[in-house]
Formats: C-alpha cells, sequence, structure tokens
C-alpha cells in the first residue's frame, strides 16, 4: 500500500501541504467573503436576500474548515507514507499550524473514511518504528542565515500602504477627496524614500557577507558568539513569544544551550523561514552525530589492530 523507499524530504512534505490546504482554503473563504459582499451590495435588502448574505458569511467558515479538515486527512496519508522521519514530520507539522497535537480537541474533529482510517491505522505502525536520522543530500555544508528579509518586509510595508490607504478614502468620502489625494500623493514620495533607506539600513549585513548566523557540518557561529561545534551545543530548536504592550507581536527565536547559557538568536523576519532553519538544524546535527559514530569505529579497529 504504501512505499518502501521514501520519495519526499520534510520541508517538501510541509510545502505541499500548503498547496494542498492552506492555499485552496483561503481561496474558498476569500471567494465567499467576495460573494457575501456583492449579495448585500447588489441585493434588495429582502429577507431572501439577506438570507443569502448570511449564507456566504457562515460558509466562509463552514466550507472553509471542512475543506481543511479533509483535505489535511489526505495529506497526512500522503506524507506520512513518503517521508523518511514520520516522527520529525508530525513535529514540524505541529509548529507550522498544519497538524494539531495528539490527543488535543482538534485532533479529534478529522475528517476520515473508513479507507482513511484503514490507511492511517497501518501508517500508525511507522510512529513504532525509531527514529530514522534525516539526510538531505541538497543542504550544502554551510548555510548562512540573514535575521531581515527584504522581500518580506517590502510586501509587508505595500499591504500597510494599501490599508492606510483605502482607510482615508473610506474616511474622507466624496466632500474630503482633497485629503484623498494629499495622501496619496505624499505617500507616494514619502513611503519608497522611507522603504529604500530602511531596505539600506537593515541590509548592510548581507551586502557586506555578515550573516546573523551560520550553520554548517562543523556548529553554529554568530558574530556575538563565535563559532561553537556541535560538540559543544544543545537543545537546538525554534522557540516562540510574544512580546508585551498594547499590541501583542509575535517574535522567533532560533536558540540553543552552550555552557549552561542560553543563546537566542531573533529570526522572525529571517532570510529562512521558520520550518527551513529548524529542518537545517535536525539535518546538520544528524550530520555531526553520524560522524562522530563513524569516527569511534574507526579509532576502535584502530585500538584493534594495534592490539
Amino acid at each position: 500500500m504504501f512505499p518502501l523507499q521514501p520519495t519526499i524530504n520534510i520541508d517538501d512534505a510541509i510545502k505541499q501541504a500548503n498547496l494542498r490546504i492552506k492555499a485552496p482554503m483561503l481561496t474558498i473563504m476569500i471567494a465567499f467573503i467576495i460573494a457575501g459582499i456583492f449579495s448585500g451590495t447588489l441585493g434588495d435588502h429582502s429577507i431572501l436576500a439577506n438570507c443569502v448574505t448570511v449564507f456566504f458569511i457562515a460558509g466562509t467558515f463552514v466550507f472553509g474548515i471542512l475543506f481543511s479538515l479533509i483535505a489535511t486527512t489526505k495529506w497526512r496519508i500522503w506524507a506520512f507514507s513518503h517521508v523518511n522521519n514520520v516522527h520529525e514530520l508530525q513535529a514540524i507539522a505541529e509548529q507550522e499550524n498544519i497538524l494539531p497535537r495528539k490527543g488535543s480537541w482538534q485532533w479529534k474533529l478529522a475528517i476520515e473514511s473508513k479507507a482513511d482510517k484503514e490507511k492511517l491505522g497501518a501508517l500508525a505502525q511507522r510512529f513504532k518504528e525509531s527514529h530514522k536520522h534525516l539526510e538531505d543530500d541538497t543542504i550544502p555544508e554551510a548555510v548562512n542565515i540573514y535575521a531581515y528579509n527584504i522581500i518580506r518586509t517590502l510586501m509587508g510595508a505595500t499591504v500597510i500602504a494599501i490599508g492606510f490607504y483605502s482607510w482615508v478614502y473610506h474616511s474622507a468620502g466624496p466632500r474630503a477627496w482633497w485629503l484623498f489625494n494629499i495622501c496619496v500623493h505624499t505617500g507616494i514620495a514619502i513611503i519608497p524614500i522611507g522603504l529604500t533607506a530602511f531596505t539600506i539600513y537593515k541590509s548592510q549585513n548581507i551586502k557586506h557577507g555578515r550573516p546573523d548566523v551560520t550553520l554548517s557540518d562543523a556548529g553554529i557561529e554568530t558574530p556575538t558568539l563565535g563559532f561553537k561545534p556541535w560538540s559543544e551545543l544543545y537543545h537546538e530548536r525554534m522557540e516562540v513569544d510574544y512580546s508585551t504592550g498594547k499590541y501583542s507581536t509575535k517574535i522567533i527565536y532560533l536558540a540553543f544551550e552552550h555552557n549552561d547559557d542560553t543563546e537566542r538568536i531573533d529570526v522572525t523576519i529571517a532570510s529562512e523561514r521558520r520550518r527551513r532553519i529548524y529542518y537545517l538544524l535536525k539535518i546538520y546535527r544528524n550530520r555531526y552525530n553520524k560522524n562522530r559514530r563513524e569516527q569511534k569505529n574507526v579509532d576502535r579497529e584502530m585500538r584493534q589492530k594495534g592490539h
């Protein structure tokens, strides 16, 4: 029923989850929202028209969630039958909010047909296997990570600017059209200049080749900590924290322990996404462990030959 050898890595499986689950679900929800807006705008405000509007508004969540539950089950069957380490995939999928935690109430909402349950039951045997070591030949010996992503920041700023202009337009109305024009023309002049200056300032590390963290087969290197081999590091992980204040902001950290100290690096808008960094940590740690075991075997054979 399932392939004997894995055909995809975990990172590709997560990307497929976004394509098979999140993207279609958002499309369905946006389509229902747009349909609800048009039905409310173009309707004659009769009882029937209002019912149609309510249907589209409710359908935004109902049909979006139903699709998500069905698609998630299909993805679980496909992904867990094709990856090497099902334990690692489960952990990363939970971090990316693709799968809920096992045993949680969200987990119990899964929609599964009889055939799906049979396949998932067969796949459950894979979780009884010991953890298999991750390996991915496409990962180079070292990867540089920068704590600032230019593209993602510019896209976020563009969305904010569009939202601001829309708010001004709807607030001002036809009588205050001159105010909207002033804001638009001022923004057209100021925003590109500000974004360019901000981007140049934040991207100096990239320009001068100074990464905020380097992950490699040998260890981890940062500008403040310097280079630390894997033998001196432990408990590498991704952490999510929330800033305090009126508006809470999610902050993502790459964290690890060394000499009883904890190092935390802000990678919220890094050049690599959270799941990618987590995946790299696992790959490099497993490569180090594998090389260390092989070296121990070589040393043991040398000692035996010496005797």
